[in-house]
């Protein structure tokens, strides 16, 4: 069979990618997918390009790509084989490292899919009631310019209260996801995915990989199984809100501010709880402060002299825990602000809730081994109680470590991504189940004759045998497990 065709283009000029193809000699992209016990990260890319020339130097103003050779710049990197395209990267450029010695002139170029760039995006939103978790993504994905994404409509748990304040993104991605113990990964094709807790449950393996003849070969196969996979206490905590029955001030400026003629001043405000204003808290049904009302200008500082607050005009621009004010004077002097207030209803905090379950033969066992989330969108007690109980029964025993390569097993080394369910057949260590692909590391040399090795990192994918409603089989009560 034919080897495959790869691709690798780099966006120099906008709207049109330059093949690097003959020029590289040697790639590797990683990725992994993001869980509870697994946080959001980065997926990776490398390439070692030839520079004989000069032409991937960025200071070297004769390279054909001068000035362009800067981070930032989109990259892709796909392969062709019997008719079909797969994506194995897309992300963007992240750093230019030049060797200029003789005999070994290259250029290591790296890049970071789209993860890079929510690791350092910050945002604030809005104040979310009663959201579904698949419609909080959405807009957390739309208010970061996320391009291209997905979410699993099978997402149905709704979260009381979300808002996000100066977070950054990852983080607020790491908090959905623990939320319903759902699995995040950006696919080859650059597009962001985010899995319910029911994902592949009942699937089938789309391959089976053995060191014997009944399948596809692998060329290397490592087991372990240690206690660091081992949670024997599970303590999980979520924090519930209630509206505040009536209307308060939830924000105010103590100080007098000045304005001077014919200009503007901005400034936040940050929400106070109305009961407790050393407790910070969001706020809904917000009332934009009234002239003359919630605010008043002066002539002078004291509050006293001509009042100039009809010669003022408010910008309020509204988010779930604080507002953003523009006030503009336009009397011709100098007037001062000495009254401004905010009236909303805090949505205050309640008594925190927790659950903790603890299995004492484990512990006995292997020692006590603890894991404790602590998560603000959680607030339903039975919901809390149910997840920590699960944790305990699925985190209680040492889960196996696996990792298994393949090498120009073509389709499959191209085939393959984060969440596939594969079959592992090998008769010595007695491993004849099905795993989950949770990490995967391509390395591929094209510098003389092709080689395509990837190392899959995966968990062992039993099938938890929930209750689906409808299902022929599955649909039918005592037949199976009701999760949490």
């Amino acid at each position: 069979m034919a080897d495959p065709v790869y691709s690798l283009g780099v966006e120099f000029v906008s709207g049109s990618f330059t093949n690097l193809t003959s020029l590289c000699l040697q790639g590797q992209v990683e990725r992994q997918l993001a869980t509870l016990f697994e946080p959001p990260r980065e997926g990776h890319a490398m390439f070692t390009l030839v520079n004989e020339d000069g032409r991937f130097s960025p200071q070297n103003s004769a390279s054909p790509f001068y000035p362009n050779l800067v981070p930032g710049k989109a990259l892709k990197f796909e392969a062709t084989h019997s008719g079909s395209t797969y994506a194995l990267f897309k992300g963007r450029v992240t750093n230019f490292s030049v060797n200029p010695m003789r005999g070994d002139r290259t250029t290591l170029l790296e890049a970071g899919d789209g993860m890079n760039k929510l690791v350092n995006t910050f945002i604030t939103t809005s104040l979310y009631v009663a959201t579904n978790a698949r419609s909080l993504f959405t807009t957390l994905m739309s208010e970061s310019l996320v391009g291209s994404y997905s979410v699993d409509a099978d997402i149905a748990d709704a979260i009381p209260f979300a808002w996000f304040n100066d977070q950054q993104v990852t983080r607020a991605l790491e908090q959905i996801t623990g939320f319903g113990n759902y699995a995040l990964y950006e696919d080859g094709a650059g597009t962001l995915r985010l899995r319910s807790r029911y994902w592949q449950q009942g699937a089938s393996s789309v391959a089976t990989y053995s060191s014997t003849e009944t399948g596809s070969g692998f060329d290397r196969l490592e087991l372990g199984l240690s206690q660091d996979s081992v949670h024997n206490r599970i303590k999980i905590s979520g924090q519930p809100r209630k509206q505040r029955s009536a209307v308060g001030t939830v924000a105010w400026l103590e100080e007098t501010i000045s304005i001077p003629a014919s200009s503007g001043i901005g400034f936040f405000l940050d929400f106070v709880d109305t009961d407790d204003p050393n407790t910070r808290t969001p706020a809904i049904d917000v009332i934009t402060p009234v002239k003359s009302v919630d605010w008043f200008m002066n002539a002078l500082s004291g509050g006293g002299g001509t009042d100039r607050t009809a010669t003022g005009s408010l910008q309020f621009t509204l988010f779930g825990a604080s507002a953003v004010c523009s006030l503009f004077n336009g009397f011709g002097a100098t007037a001062y602000l000495t009254r401004f207030v905010v009236r909303g209803n805090s949505v205050q905090e309640q008594p925190a809730l927790s659950a903790e379950f603890a299995s004492s033969s484990s512990q006995n066992f292997y020692g006590r081994r603890e894991f404790v989330l602590d998560n603000d969108f959680l607030s339903l007690q039975s919901y809390i109680s149910g997840y920590a109980e699960y944790l305990l029964s699925q985190r209680k025993e040492p889960r196996q470590d696996v990792r298994f390569g393949l090498r120009n097993e073509f389709p499959d080394v191209l085939a393959r991504e984060v969440g596939n369910i594969v079959s592992v057949v090998e008769s010595l260590s007695a491993v004849n189940s099905q795993w989950q692909i949770t990490a995967l590391t391509h390395e591929i040399s094209l510098g003389s004759g092709l080689e395509h090795a990837v190392m899959f990192t995966v968990r062992q994918h039993p099938d938890e045998g929930w209750l689906v409603l409808d299902h022929a089989t599955r649909g039918l009560l005592d037949t199976g497990k009701l999760g949490f």
